[in-house]
Parts: C-alpha cells; structure tokens; sequence
C-alpha cells in the first residue's frame, strides 16, 4: 500500500509544479505583452534597445519554462495575453501614449510585480533543477528593475 501513496504523492506533486508554473508562464506571457505597447511609444534608440533586451530575457524564460513544463507532460500556455494581460496591456498603452516616462515607469511596476511572483515561486516545493532556472530568471528581472528605475528619471518626449 505505501507504493500508491508514493505514487499518488509524487503525481500530485508533478501536478502542483505544472500548474505553478502555468501560472508563472502566463505572467511574464502578459508582462511581454504590455511591453511591446509600451516599446511601441519610444524615440529614444538607447532606452528601446535596453527595453526590447529586457523584453528578450521574458522571451526567453517562457521558452525555457515551457521546455520544462514539457518535460512534465503539460502543455504551455499558448503565447498570448489572458484577462489580466489585456488589463496590462490597456495600461502600458495608455501610459505609453502619456510619454516614454509613464511608460518606463509603468514597466518597472510590472517587472517588479513580475519579480515578487519569482519570489513566491521560491516557497514552492519545485524540483531543484526548476529552482535553479527560476533563480536565473529573477536575477535577470531584478537587472530590469535596476534598469527601469534607472531609466525612469529621462525627461518626457
């Protein structure tokens, strides 16, 4: 009988990591997205090629996490904005047509809210080899925010 409760514990287990990390996906999913709305609004050729490299690391997580979500059988998100994201989506448009400042503004915010979901990641009981990916990834996102906050002072357009 101890057999299936091992069984049963580890499938759960598996089940619990796959839907954590759907949910991790999804975000910076929504979080890519806002920033193309607002990349959309910058003149400055510095400030948009530092952003579209931090656009290029949330890229990349959401490869990485979906070739590990593959791994455990689950399927990733499909790469596009859910209820919360056309919600961020909305926002980054709109602060972005305010100016490049209320853009950069309004994408540390989110890269911030990104890197608490990183943090809360870290509580899960994940595998260490998914651990150590989501430590990687929330250095890059803390580098955005260095970054974002930085570029936060230019002056508007």
């Amino acid at each position: 009988m101890e057999p299936i409760n091992n069984a049963f514990t580890t499938a759960d287990h598996h089940l619990h990591t796959r839907r954590a990390l759907r949910t991790l996906v999804q975000y910076e999913i929504d979080v890519i997205k806002a920033y193309e709305h607002g990349l959309r609004h910058l003149s400055d050729p510095e400030v948009f090629e530092i952003w579209s490299r931090a656009k290029a690391d949330n890229e990349r997580h959401v490869l990485e996490l979906s070739e590990i979500m593959r791994a455990l059988g689950e399927a990733p998100p499909l790469f596009r904005s859910d209820a919360r994201g056309l919600a961020m989506d909305a926002v980054a448009e709109i602060t972005g047509r305010m100016s490049p400042t209320h853009a950069l503004r309004s994408a540390g915010r989110l890269a911030k809210r990104l890197a608490r979901r990183y943090e809360q990641a870290m509580d899960w009981d994940l595998p260490l080899e998914v651990v150590a990916n989501l430590q990687a990834n929330e250095a890059d996102i803390r580098g955005h925010i260095a970054w974002f906050d930085g570029a936060s002072v230019l002056s508007p357009r």
